[in-house]
C-alpha cells in the first residue's frame, strides 16, 4: 500500500493518507504532491476528497522526530527544503482546479489543522477526534502563510484562542 493514493468514484478523487499519523517529512509531501498532479493531469476527476486511513488520525503535522535532527545540526538547506515544500502542498491544496473537501476522519493537529484549512471544504466525524493547534506548547511559530490559510477557515477571534492556549476543538 503506497503512502498515499487515491480512487476514482466516477468523477470525484479519493486521496487516503496511509502513512499512520500521516506526518509531515520531505518524502510524505513530495507523494502528495505527486499524487495531487496526478489526479488533476491523468483523470477525468472533478473533485477531490482527502481522507486518513488511520483509524483515529487525519494528520499529526511536522514529523518532528524527523525534522528535529536537520534543526540541531544546523542543516538549514534541509529544513529550508521542507518548509517551502510544505508551504507549496498547502498552497496546491488552496488553489487546487476543483472543489477540495477534508473528510477530517479523526485527529488533525498542527500542520495537519492547517492543510485541512487549505481546503475548500472540511467535515469532521462528530464522535471522534480533536482538531488542535498546539503550536504554543511546542515553541513553534506560525508563518504569515499559514496565518492567511487559517483566516480563511477559522474567525480570528477562534483561531486567537486556539493559537494562544492550545485549546482543542471538536466537530
Amino acid at each position: 500500500m503506497a503512502i498515499i493514493e487515491y480512487t476514482l468514484d466516477e468523477n470525484v478523487a479519493i486521496v487516503t493518507m496511509n502513512d499512520g499519523e500521516n506526518r509531515f517529512n520531505l518524502a510524505f509531501l513530495e507523494y502528495f504532491l505527486t499524487v495531487l498532479d496526478e489526479v488533476e493531469n491523468n483523470t477525468d476527476a472533478n473533485s477531490l476528497i482527502v481522507t486518513s486511513s488511520h483509524e483515529k488520525i487525519f494528520c499529526n503535522g511536522i514529523d518532528l522526530d524527523w525534522l528535529a535532527p536537520f534543526i540541531q545540526k544546523n542543516d538549514t538547506e534541509t529544513t529550508k527544503t521542507f518548509l517551502y515544500t510544505m508551504m507549496r502542498l498547502f498552497k496546491r491544496i488552496l488553489i487546487y482546479p476543483m472543489p477540495t473537501i477534508a473528510a477530517i476522519s479523526g485527529h488533525v493537529f498542527a500542520g495537519g489543522a492547517i492543510m485541512s484549512c487549505a481546503f475548500d471544504f472540511r467535515f469532521m466525524r462528530s464522535d471522534r477526534g480533536f482538531f488542535s493547534f498546539p503550536e504554543v506548547d511546542l515553541g513553534i511559530p506560525f508563518l504569515p502563510g499559514m496565518i492567511a490559510i487559517i483566516e480563511k477557515a477559522i474567525p480570528m477571534y477562534k483561531f486567537e484562542e486556539m493559537q494562544y492556549t492550545g485549546k482543542r476543538a471538536t466537530a
